[in-house]
């Protein structure tokens, strides 16, 4: 139907390309996904179609971000911001900073997580998307809680918690749960926390969240820790575990790994388990990241 050689046909091809490539996301079959969108950026490219081509900039930036590409998510996103603004699409240029800045904060690099988010939200309230906005206050609250600025997450999170119930918005209500359970654990508020964390889990099963359902048992077995209770503590890890591997999310994997090697029973399944979080980081070229979760994980142990 677009063979014939005109501009016109030729972009039409390319936005064929763009949809089919959008169902195979649906269906995750990702390797279809970025075979659909290579060729149709390359006829974006060869048309100077800007706005294809900043459609494809910022979805193959996503998909790297799903199979924990961060870095390479990170081009795609940065080559895809100058061209939103070139076509002055407000809602394509908040939406690219606010994946700039939660992949930031995936990497722990939060100075720069912050600069973006906070550029994001003024243009989600010029494009009245409620839910960008609450993402992104969510997300600056994520920021405040792990730098230790506990007055600006009592600012951000209840504004994003506001905004999501305001819109029925369920998976954000859930995330806003579960990371108010992540600083009332935070401040020793153990009773608290386990209540917030078994508050945000039916929900995260009713929607089918992975990642979400994984947070809550590892929130769950930190508390369980935090009382010495290492028994539970491992049995919430490990099915923690084993749901992070079925959601491809090394991160989440390397986390979990470096909590278990504080609760098993030999020093051999310590090392095993840290061996295991170094491997998994250094797959994402991520080999700064294992400081990092010692140092917090330091911070995070109980009281004995």
């Amino acid at each position: 139907m677009y063979k014939e050689l005109t501009p016109q046909n030729k972009l039409g091809e390319a936005d064929s390309l763009f949809y089919l490539a959008q169902i195979a996301l649906q269906e995750s079959n990702f390797e279809s996904v970025k075979d659909y969108l290579e060729r149709a950026h390359e006829i974006y490219k060869q048309n100077q179609s800007a706005q294809g081509i900043v459609r494809c900039f910022f979805t193959l930036g996503e998909i790297d971000s799903r199979f924990s590409n961060y870095e390479r998510a990170l081009e795609r996103y940065n080559e895809a911001l100058p061209l939103y603004r070139l076509i002055k699409d407000q809602q394509g240029e908040a939406n690219c900073l606010e994946s700039i800045g939660s992949t930031y904060i995936t990497l722990n690099q939060f100075p720069q997580a912050e600069e973006a988010l906070k550029k994001a939200i003024p243009l989600y309230e010029q494009t009245g998307d409620v839910k960008g906005k609450a993402t992104s206050l969510f997300d600056l609250s994520r920021i405040a809680l792990y730098s230790g600025k506990h007055e600006e997450v009592e600012i951000h999170l209840p504004s994003a918690q506001a905004l999501f119930n305001q819109i029925g918005d369920m998976q954000g209500r859930a995330n806003c749960s579960m990371l108010l359970g992540d600083y009332a654990l935070s401040q020793a508020r153990h009773l608290e926390a386990e209540e917030l964390y078994n508050q945000a889990l039916p929900i995260y099963y009713r929607i089918h969240d992975l990642i979400g359902i994984g947070n809550c048992n590892r929130g769950l077995g930190d508390v369980a820790l935090r009382r010495a209770d290492k028994s539970t503590a491992r049995e919430r890890y490990i099915e923690s575990s084993l749901i992070y591997r079925n959601s491809h999310s090394p991160i989440s994997m390397g986390i979990i790994y470096h909590r278990l090697a504080y609760v098993v029973e030999t020093e051999d399944e310590k090392q095993q388990y840290l061996q295991q979080v170094r491997e998994l980081y250094l797959s994402i070229g991520s080999e700064d990241l294992i400081a990092t979760v010692d140092e917090l994980f330091s911070k995070e142990k109980p009281t004995q």
